[in-house]
C-alpha cells in the first residue's frame, strides 16, 4: 500500500476514534452515565488540544517513515514526539492540578479518557503500517 493511500485509510480510522470517543465523553458530560460527577462547562477543551498533537505527531512519524532507512530512527522520532506530548499534556493539566477544587478530577479523568485511546489508535496504525513496511527476511537453509 503506497503511502498516500494508507494516509487516507489511516485518517479515516483516526478519525472514527475521535468520534466514537467524542460520542461517549459527550453523553458522560450529559449526564446520560453520571448524573453531576463530571459535568463542566469546558470539558470540549480537550478536544482541540489533544486531536491537532496527535495529527500532527502522526503524521510527522508517518512521513518520516516513507523516507527513513532504518526503523532506528522511526522510533527515535516517535519517541521524541512523544515526549513532547507528555509535556504539552503536563501544561495543559497544571492548572487543574495546582488548583485543586471539584472540577480538577473530572477534567484530569476527561483528559486521559480521550488521551489514551488516541494514543493506543495512533500506536496501532502506526505499527500497522511499519510491518507491511519492512521488507520480510527468510531463514537460509
Amino acid at each position: 500500500m503506497t503511502l498516500s493511500a494508507y494516509r487516507k485509510v489511516s485518517t479515516i480510522s483516526f478519525l472514527s476514534v475521535i468520534v466514537l470517543v467524542w460520542t461517549i465523553n459527550f453523553a458522560f458530560v450529559q449526564g446520560a452515565f453520571l448524573v453531576d460527577y463530571i459535568r463542566l462547562s469546558y470539558w470540549w477543551v480537550i478536544y482541540p488540544v489533544l486531536i491537532p498533537q496527535f495529527l500532527i505527531a502522526y503524521f510527522y512519524v508517518l512521513r518520516k517513515a516513507a523516507n527513513q532507512k532504518t526503523l532506528e530512527e522511526v522510533g527515535k522520532k516517535f519517541i521524541i514526539t512523544l515526549t513532547l506530548r507528555m509535556f504539552l499534556a503536563i501544561l495543559f493539566l497544571l492548572p487543574w492540578l495546582i488548583n485543586k477544587d471539584e472540577t480538577s478530577r473530572p477534567m484530569v479523568g476527561q483528559f486521559f479518557f480521550v488521551f489514551f485511546p488516541l494514543l493506543v489508535v495512533e500506536i496501532k496504525l502506526l505499527v500497522s503500517y511499519l510491518n507491511q513496511s519492512v521488507p520480510e527476511f527468510q531463514e537460509e537453509e
